[in-house]
């Protein structure tokens, strides 16, 4: 789970780098699920619950994305992140 800890802190820094409307509130709401994420991960949450979570995060990004709260290809990047997230957290289960 250290893996999975330091790509979700990794996506946290490249949050901000990313957003464009820093005061949208999807822009908000990712911010929370990621730092939620982190907690869930250090609280040694089911993997299936994190799961969940990453898949709501990647949601998230897309429609940040779509919505110009981020530029799309940084959403892309993101959505891709939880992928290998979700693929890291399946081979643990």
């Amino acid at each position: 789970m250290d893996d999975i800890l330091r790509q979700v802190m990794t996506m946290q820094d490249r949050l901000r780098d990313y957003i464009v409307l820093h005061d949208h509130s999807l822009a908000q709401q990712l911010r929370s699920e990621l730092e939620h994420l982190e907690g869930e991960i250090e609280s040694g949450k089911n993997w299936r619950t994190i799961q969940d979570h990453v898949q709501r995060i990647k949601t998230m990004s897309l429609d940040a994305g779509r919505q110009g709260v981020m530029h799309y290809d940084h959403a892309d990047d993101l959505k891709d992140r939880c992928d290998e997230i979700i693929q890291d957290l399946r081979k643990l289960g």
